[in-house]
């Protein structure tokens, strides 16, 4: 056996080696080669669902932002009273609907807890635009919450006839601005459609740009009531550029006049608007202080 093995010619043993060598490193390869495909697979089945989960959150939020077109119309005898004080506050509103989450307080509630659920649950999927978008969005919703919860407050007893009647007066006045907030967030929707991808860009630019605007609100916000040039110039500044995201918003624009229609309507079942503002002036003045200060107790900024 010995000399069997020693007799056989030095070519072929190096050929036996050559064939091992080949066939040690095509071993180490194909299991190299395995192990990667198997970490490929998982990564894509990975970016996939993630793929999926952020598809899904687009149509949650695609699906919220359309209730905003879900408009109701009020009677025709609730209109005679929002048209006087629609002309008397001069409002830019093309016509007399709301969006139906402004139908009742408790529609309204419901909307707007939907819109923070799912702004909590999805955000980790949104990207920066949309995220801001919906964000802003529910700022904006927050400042009118607080400003009627206020009212709710002071109504006494909770009288939801009283309180039903002014969400859907708001409802009217502020479509606009719901509009232009669907537009908003419908384009960040389509963009980002039109480009999906696993990666989302690092927006260091949009950040930097966004902080600045906000430095620039707060700036504004500390002359808008002075009657100096530099109080012109911050109301310039603030509703036609830094608020132009709200499409120079009705509500930021006319937040006194909403303050004077809530009191108006808190009073309704007493005066017309006619009655009440042909009250002498001293018990004008009183009721308008006593509303005042009813008001500001119970809000909450």
């Amino acid at each position: 056996m010995y000399s069997t093995v020693t007799n056989i010619p030095p070519y072929i043993w190096t050929g036996i080696f050559k064939l091992l060598q080949i066939l040690g490193i095509g071993l180490i390869l194909g299991l190299f080669a395995s192990r990667y495909q198997k970490r490929k697979e998982v990564e894509i089945k990975v970016k996939g669902n993630l793929l999926l989960k952020r598809l899904e959150a687009l149509e949650k939020v695609n699906h919220l932002n359309n209730e905003i077109f879900h408009k109701i119309a009020p009677s025709a005898y609730v209109q005679v009273s929002y048209l006087s004080l629609l002309e008397r506050f001069s409002f830019p509103i093309d016509e007399l609907e709301y969006a139906f989450f402004c139908d009742s307080e408790a529609a309204f509630d419901d909307y707007y807890k939907r819109l923070g659920r799912l702004i909590s649950n999805e955000r980790i999927f949104f990207d920066y635009d949309i995220d801001r978008r919906l964000s802003e969005y529910q700022n904006y919703l927050t400042e009118i919450k607080v400003i009627l919860d206020a009212y709710c407050d002071v109504v006494q007893n909770g009288i939801s006839d009283k309180i039903n009647i002014v969400y859907k007066f708001f409802g009217v006045i502020f479509q606009q601005d719901f509009n232009r907030f669907h537009a908003l967030i419908d384009q960040s929707i389509a963009k980002k459609m039109r480009k999906i991808s696993l990666a989302y860009k690092d927006q260091y630019f949009k950040r930097a740009s966004n902080k600045i605007h906000y430095k620039l609100s707060m700036q504004c916000e500390k002359h808008l009531n002075t009657k100096n040039l530099k109080g012109k110039i911050s109301q310039k500044i603030y509703y036609n550029y830094v608020y132009s995201n709200y499409g120079n918003s009705v509500l930021i624009r006319n937040i006194q006049n909403a303050l004077l229609i809530l009191m108006y309507f808190y009073y309704s079942d007493r005066y017309t608007i006619e009655q009440f503002d042909n009250l002498p002036e001293e018990e004008r003045t009183n009721l308008i202080k006593s509303f005042h200060a009813q008001y500001m107790m119970n809000y909450h900024a």
